[in-house]
């Protein structure tokens, strides 16, 4: 419903929503996306990455998005202003405000009052485990969590990107359109 909703709201909004829906990813990583956080890697794939600087956790992060969610990025970078995938539509050079994302929702009706953007990123987390089978350390290297698993986490330093490409590409799967 959400997904419809965003639909119904516009290009803009709709590219916003299908992002957050399809990588899980925070609402801040998502409205603050520069342009040139976005790249292809060598097989082809769309990858996000995130410097330290601008994540919660204070590490680097990337992700591979599946055909659906790079399929909704590329509809975004339609929109971009060179600098930001959702630049301002009120101020020049800046980044869109996406908390009124979910008023917009709100003002649709299609959600609860007490509906609250990072509720998808649970949502996504919830089922990657439950219907996709994905293992706890895969979710949190997709949420950009710190690494379970003590002395493990300091000689662990693989990205898992194919894993997480196939994660999405499922999750897309399943979501459909």
């Amino acid at each position: 419903e959400v997904v419809r909703a965003a639909d119904a709201s516009g290009r803009y909004v709709a590219a916003a929503t299908r992002l957050l829906v399809w990588s899980g990813q925070r609402l801040k990583q998502i409205s603050e996306l520069r342009v040139d956080e976005v790249s292809v890697d060598e097989e082809g794939r769309t990858v996000l990455a995130w410097s330290a600087g601008r994540m919660k956790a204070g590490r680097r992060h990337r992700i591979v998005l599946g055909p659906r969610a790079a399929a909704a990025l590329a509809e975004a970078m339609t929109l971009s202003d060179g600098e930001w995938v959702f630049p301002s539509v009120r101020v020049r050079g800046r980044p869109w405000d996406a908390h009124g994302l979910a008023r917009l929702l709100r003002s649709r009706a299609v959600v609860a009052e007490s509906f609250h953007v990072h509720d998808l990123r649970r949502s996504a987390a919830s089922a990657w485990g439950e219907h996709l089978g994905a293992p706890v350390d895969l979710i949190g290297r997709v949420l950009a969590h710190s690494a379970v698993g003590g002395i493990t986490s300091v000689y662990d330093r693989s990205s898992r990107m194919g894993e997480i490409a196939e994660l999405m590409a499922r999750w897309g799967a399943l979501l459909g359109d």
